[in-house]
């Protein structure tokens, strides 16, 4: 007899309906029997159940298992004793193993929550899981999904996948659709999107408890890494842009800290290849930066640092027993790596007045275009600044500080100077020896070229006086001392009438030179010139004696002559004996007039004496 439903039953007992045995029979057939059926319900404390009997406990229905009746008991409910009791929901396709607390399921085909209902759609995964879409056909995920941001869908283990993989699709509108596929093989394991922003990676403080947790999106918390896809030009292959605390990365490489500092490799903005570093701080200013860029002709260093570049040495270090670890000096961790503190190496900047570069090696503020100084504060200066401008510094010029007089106590420092003016070239100096030209001898060895004590002396000009040259020697008596042997086509001696006071004759020199006698000598070999052979000159005693104004003695107590201030002593006894010879010679034709008139008046007398003789001989 076939079952009614109740409708049916209920029709029964309408309108003094006649009953029969008939709708008796139904009414029967359509009720549950505990006796025959074995449903018993709800599982009850004290009732008696029997072999194949079933139940509901936990919303879940039970089979009694055992081979004897029994009669249910508190704290031996069907999940307390599985021995007696069993699930009713096996259908096969679930295996359990109670003791182990592990199920799995059985079905080798694919599984489909969301999708599958509705013919041609089916999962196209072993796991195809679909929120959201509510057309139940292929073409309908394609052309009408809803305008819904959280509808997707998420397939493991996808049937056309070559490796393991799953994927997950969002659906923003018909036309919009982002994809990620997460892949592994024995080569490597890859993770693939078209999504436009690419991967981010966030942290996010808000889920502290499950609760707050399950309101959580994935879109919550601060982003720890970016991968952005970038591409240089039209069809060009597309390359990442990756961000460490930043959402956009505006480069290749875009690190930061957010607050602090921003590290840039190869910027989008930069046609060449550049490394950018930027300073955040303080916020309340425009940041500061550094970059280094490389083109086809040039590499460039650049910056908006008001004291430009600094380069400097931190000479603190932990060493191994041979002061070096694996080969490598080691830097100590006690380094403060934010410190700007270390040995100052070099400086670059622009000039903090002026529109002009300046470069310090050795000293944080240069005061010439290059300013090098070392740890005694020597300096050298190319092209130095004399004021707070460039117009400051119109003559170019090379300038060198010496600072071992003060860095020993002393009052001051000494400089040189090289600079040129538009119609002159200058040398000048502060050191009380003034300069000195020395020659290394080609039989020296070792770097004595660093050693300026040493070397020959060829040039010294010395600022006593009104200055003083000494060739081969320090002049410190005369304004021009020459240790060996001059040579000039005319030396004149200055005899300005004007220069010149108590002017007297020079007389009687004819007699002191009688005194002086002239001699021929050798230098000894103390002095050098015994090379030079044979010389003449003057005893300096006898020249003192007669001629005192051409002796001089040095401040060593050497005498000199000045042998070309004896030429107006010898034209003046030229003089002297010039007209020592007139005389003479007006005497001399006295006397032969003299004689003259005798020989005359004796001749007279002879003829005389001859005529008278001859007067008597005739008579």
């Amino acid at each position: 007899m076939p079952s009614e439903n109740r409708e049916k039953l209920r029709s029964f007992f309408k309108n003094n309906s006649q009953l029969s045995e008939a709708h008796f029979a139904a009414l029967i057939n359509a009720m549950l029997d505990r006796k025959d059926d074995q449903f018993h319900g709800l599982w009850r404390p004290g009732q008696v159940y029997q072999p194949g009997d079933v139940v509901i406990y936990q919303r879940q229905l039970w089979e009694m298992n055992s081979t004897e009746e029994i009669c249910a008991k508190p704290g031996e409910s069907p999940s307390e004793t599985e021995s007696v009791w069993r699930s009713f929901l096996d259908d096969n396709d679930w295996a359990v193993v109670t003791e182990e607390k592990v199920m799995w399921a059985k079905v080798f085909d694919k599984v489909g929550i969301g999708v599958g209902s509705n013919k041609g759609d089916r999962p196209q995964a072993q796991l195809d899981i679909r929120k959201n879409i509510l057309e139940a056909t292929v073409e309908a995920i394609t052309e009408s999904l809803p305008d819904n941001p959280g509808a997707g869908r998420w397939l493991l283990f996808p049937e056309q996948a070559t490796q393991t993989q799953q994927t997950f699709l969002h659906f923003s509108t018909p036309s919009q659709t982002s994809t990620l596929i997460t892949g592994l093989s024995l080569e490597a394991a890859t993770w693939s999107s078209n999504a436009t922003h690419g991967f981010a990676f966030r942290h996010n403080d808000n889920a502290l408890d499950e609760s707050s947790a399950l309101l959580g999106q994935a879109t919550d918390g601060d982003v720890m890494l970016a991968l952005h896809p970038t591409q240089s030009q039209a069809q060009a292959p597309k390359f990442a842009s990756l961000g460490l605390n930043v959402e956009n990365p505006t480069a290749l490489l875009d690190i930061t800290d957010r607050h602090r500092s921003q590290f840039l490799v190869l910027p989008k903005a930069r046609s060449e290849p550049t490394l950018t570093l930027i300073n955040l701080l303080p916020q309340n200013v425009a940041p500061t930066y550094f970059a280094l860029a490389v083109n086809h002709t040039e590499t460039s260093w650049g910056t908006n640092a008001r004291a430009g570049f600094s380069f400097r040495f931190y000479a603190d270090r932990v060493d191994g027993a041979d002061g070096i670890e694996n080969g490598e000096e080691s830097v100590s961790a006690e380094v403060d790596a934010t410190s700007l503190q270390g040995n100052q190496l070099m400086r670059i900047r622009q000039h903090p007045d002026g529109q002009y570069p300046q470069v310090g090696i050795g000293i944080d503020s240069p005061a010439a275009y290059l300013d090098i100084q070392d740890l005694n504060y020597n300096r050298i200066q190319l092209l130095p600044v004399q004021g707070s401008d460039s117009n400051s510094a119109t003559n170019p010029a090379i300038a060198m500080i010496n600072n071992q007089a003060s860095s020993l106590g002393g009052d001051r420092n000494t400089y040189f100077t090289l600079g040129i003016q538009p119609t002159q070239s200058i040398l000048i100096t502060d050191a009380t020896e003034g300069f000195t030209f020395k020659a290394r001898k080609l039989t020296d060895s070792g770097n004595h070229h660093l050693n300026l004590d040493r070397g020959q002396l060829l040039v010294n000009i010395s600022p006593d006086g009104n200055g003083r040259l000494g060739v081969g020697k320090k002049p410190s008596d005369y304004e021009l001392e020459v240790q060996g042997m001059a040579s000039a086509y005319t030396f004149y001696q200055a005899s300005d009438p004007s220069w010149i006071n108590n002017e007297v004759l020079l007389t009687d020199v004819l007699g002191k030179l009688n005194s002086l006698h002239p001699v021929t000598f050798q230098w000894h070999d103390s002095t050098g010139f015994q090379a030079h052979g044979e010389q003449i000159g003057l005893r300096i005693a006898e020249v003192n004696e007669v001629f005192p104004q051409v002796i001089t003695t040095a401040q060593d107590g050497t005498p000199a002559i000045a042998y070309q201030n004896l030429v107006p002593v010898l034209i003046q006894a030229l003089n002297e004996l010039a007209h020592q010879n007139q005389q003479e010679h007006i005497q001399l034709e006295q006397k032969i007039a003299l004689l003259n008139d005798r020989n005359t008046v004796l001749a007279i007398w002879l003829v005389v004496g001859w005529a008278i003789a001859l007067l008597g001989y005739w008579i």
